[in-house]
């Protein structure tokens, strides 16, 4: 996905230059700066740097007054014949207007900047994550935290999905909700073969995005949401390589395997082994922007395989992230349908599928592309998301059948082409199917001790314990307090710091 950095301000001209920069390098890992662009007049100052490593990511509409910059796969295909972006703001003249959105573009961010105004407006799906704070008379935002802690900011605020947010040279930034989307109506559905030839139209065009590609690696589990994509991605794109991180003899390394067998497919393995984990980790930390443990245990996969995708010259990867909520694929979800019925496993549903932004997806992007390559969440295409979530949870779990979850998926997976052995196969949660998880545990017993013993350090609150004592040193927010009474071997961590100081 793309990388966007900016300022907007009143300070001097040859200041902000610098600022945007520095913080364009701090996401060099995005690829080439496609746009660089400074605006400035006696009122004010606006700068912005794009970086991508596609062209099919996001569309670029330069004109005299500013810039205009739309994330979205295949944005440049609804571009209209004059260049222009389908956005307006439906009153220039009203700073709380809102912009008329096409509505195929409501998994979208768009950023508009000038002499002395800056837009937002981060759409109801939209998985891009904008961050902005004042410095002193100055603006800045980025699509990642670290650009911004780079000037040595610290509180950065995040632009939230349906958000839109205006800022005017010199004066404080002011953000609103736009009308909220409401959950969809699982009151009277179509019928049982029209919801799966809807998902099936919805899917199949989210995965033609990506027709124009070749060289495409798929994060691969051998779970049915990654073989699902695995197959769809092989029928739009030429030389379709599968990649999966996993320790040995774990389960994700007997699975994938078999799977790969299976479908036919050529696979890349990636090792997870705790005795290289270490020297990852502070990499890792640096890149998801978080320390929390679940957040490192579940992104070290992604990370490992999008590092062998790029080591393999691919230049995408696909991630099958986003089923588990549409579809009720965690045991949590048969509870609640069991405990409390059909409406509120409805409602629990639309609330994970509203924040899977914040609680998976911005974590996973940022894992794949620090190591440059594109990730692309075709589950998460807009149209997909309304078509599932209009889909009653009695047709997603069952009290009494196995497999009890993701029933109408699985469905749907077999409709197009998937194996039934494969479509209906459990899958336990990456960190533990993975092995990163018991990884990450052995890694900190062997290069974290506590000052008070001499025993190794094990359990998940010294676990977070190191992890946060790397943060601290990156400049990374911690979770939690900082242990004093760890012993930590840095040298891995020092060493990204020196590098980050020389960029």
């Amino acid at each position: 996905m793309v990388g966007i950095v900016g300022v907007l301000g009143r300070s001097c001209a040859a200041n902000q230059s610098e600022m945007l920069k520095q913080m364009s390098l701090a996401i060099i890992h995005r690829g080439d700066e496609k746009h660089v662009r400074c605006l400035s007049s006696e009122d004010g100052f606006g700068g912005i740097a794009v970086r991508s490593r596609l062209d099919c990511d996001h569309s670029i509409h330069a004109s005299q007054d500013g810039v205009t910059v739309l994330d979205h796969w295949n944005a440049s295909r609804f571009v209209d014949g004059r260049g222009d972006i389908p956005f307006r703001f439906t009153d220039e003249t009203d700073p709380d207007s809102s912009p008329d959105v096409d509505p195929r573009f409501l998994d979208t961010l768009l950023v508009s900047i000038g002499e002395t105004e800056f837009s937002s407006m981060r759409s109801t799906f939209s998985m891009k994550p904008l961050y902005y704070q004042c410095k002193g008379p100055d603006f800045v935002f980025s699509t990642e935290r670290k650009a911004i802690w780079r000037l040595g900011l610290n509180e950065a605020a995040e632009l939230q999905p349906g958000q839109l947010l205006r800022v005017i040279a010199g004066r404080k930034p002011s953000s609103r909700q736009r009308e909220r989307m409401s959950r969809p109506d699982t009151g009277s559905p179509p019928s049982h073969r029209e919801v799966i030839q809807n998902l099936s139209t919805n899917i199949s065009g989210s995965f033609r995005r990506l027709r124009s590609l070749r060289n495409v690696g798929v994060l691969f589990s051998g779970g049915v949401d990654s073989s699902l994509a695995a197959i769809l991605t092989r029928d739009v794109c030429k030389n379709v390589i599968l990649i999966a991180a996993c320790a040995e003899k774990s389960h994700d390394d007997r699975l994938t395997s078999e799977v790969a067998d299976r479908l036919g497919m050529d696979l890349l393995k990636v090792r997870i082994d705790a005795a290289a984990v270490w020297e990852i980790l502070p990499e890792l930390i640096y890149a998801v922007e978080s320390s929390r443990q679940l957040d490192i245990e579940v992104a070290l996969p992604f990370y490992l395989a999008a590092r062998q995708a790029h080591d393999a010259g691919l230049s995408v990867v696909i991630s099958g992230q986003g089923p588990d909520e549409l579809f009720a694929g965690y045991a949590r979800y048969v509870e609640t349908f069991i405990r409390e019925g059909e409406v509120a496993l409805d409602n629990q549903l639309w609330n994970d599928v509203i924040a899977t932004h914040r609680n998976n997806i911005e974590r996973d992007e940022r894992a794949i592309e620090y190591n440059q390559v594109s990730a692309f969440f075709p589950y998460l295409d807009s149209r997909f998301i309304v078509t599932a979530m209009s889909i009653p949870s009695s047709w997603k779990v069952a009290q009494d059948a196995m497999p009890d979850r993701k029933l109408v998926f699985r469905e749907l997976a077999q409709e197009m082409g998937l194996p039934v052995e494969i479509a209906n196969a459990p899958k336990k949660a990456t960190q533990y199917s993975s092995g990163s998880r018991r990884a990450i545990a052995m890694a900190v017993r062997a290069n974290a001790r506590s000052k008070n013993d001499s025993s190794t350090v094990s359990g998940n609150n010294l676990v977070q314990g190191a992890l946060n004592k790397i943060a601290s040193e990156i400049g990374i927010p911690l979770v939690g307090s900082l242990r004093r009474n760890l012993m930590v071997d840095l040298t891995p961590t020092m060493r990204l710091v020196e590098r980050i100081r020389k960029v």
